[in-house]
């Protein structure tokens, strides 16, 4: 598993989103993994299949869950502009990996 993108810089809370894959060779089970920011914000992940190769976007703001999509629904920004770090935990309180920027 590992962390591909950050949010898109500029946009509103709504569009922060950083995107996830899988770079394994089996299906992850995301259910009570933790992606966390610096300031110890985090969002629990459903039951939610990661397929290898494929990619989830978590969205900081409000939608539908799907299989390409998964929403924080966060009512505000969550991500820092100039600076912060993504941390992707699985169910053990494990780091798996982190994207900084």
């Amino acid at each position: 598993m590992m962390l591909l993108a950050r949010k898109m810089t500029g946009f509103t809370s709504t569009m922060n989103n950083v995107v996830i894959q899988n770079a394994g060779s089996t299906a992850v089970n995301l259910q009570y993994w933790t992606l966390e920011d610096e300031a110890n914000h985090y969002y629990v992940f459903p039951d939610f299949t990661l397929m290898p190769g494929r990619n989830v976007t978590v969205h900081t703001g409000s939608g539908v869950d799907n299989s390409t999509d998964l929403f924080w629904g966060s009512g505000r920004a969550i991500w820092n502009n100039d600076h912060d770090t993504a941390f992707l935990y699985n169910s053990e309180g494990e780091l798996v990996d982190s994207y900084q920027w």
